[in-house]
């Protein structure tokens, strides 16, 4: 872990600095992960049948694709071209067909990957970075 943060918050902005399609690269993929979150969030809403708990999923959810969308939009003001959406392969995370997913096995998901997005985002956000980066970084970790 403190190697990975070492490289987060010393080597990666000066090799955004030098390539900065690495940085378009990187951000796009935050995006994708944002989204694939809220995806996989989604999954798990249209199996609860409690009203609570599809109120948290459909807030988290929501969450997730503005990040994503954030994310998009400061890729594409990067990049020179106009980004296209990677279609990536979707993966069952939970459970081997929709009817099989647990909701505390949701939950659990969700936290994990939430707390350890979080930990890299704090990273990012002690790192050296231009404004409008920072300041993404800022308003997702609100």
């Amino acid at each position: 872990m403190l190697f990975r943060r070492l490289i987060i918050r010393f080597f990666t902005p000066m090799i955004w600095r030098f390539f900065p399609n690495v940085q378009t690269q990187t951000i796009q993929d935050f995006s994708q992960v944002e989204f694939d979150s809220g995806r996989q969030s989604l999954k798990c809403l249209l199996q609860t049948k409690q009203i609570s708990i599809k109120g948290f999923l459909f807030q988290h959810i929501l969450e997730e694709y503005k990040h994503a969308s954030m994310f998009y939009a400061l890729a594409q003001a990067r990049s020179d071209i106009h980004l296209t959406t990677k279609i990536l392969p979707q993966r069952r995370l939970l459970g081997k067909n929709p009817t099989e997913i647990n909701i505390v096995d949701c939950f659990s998901y969700i936290h994990a990957g939430e707390r350890s997005v979080n930990k890299d985002f704090q990273i990012y956000l002690n790192s050296k970075m231009d404004y409008k980066t920072k300041n993404v970084f800022q308003k997702i970790a609100e």
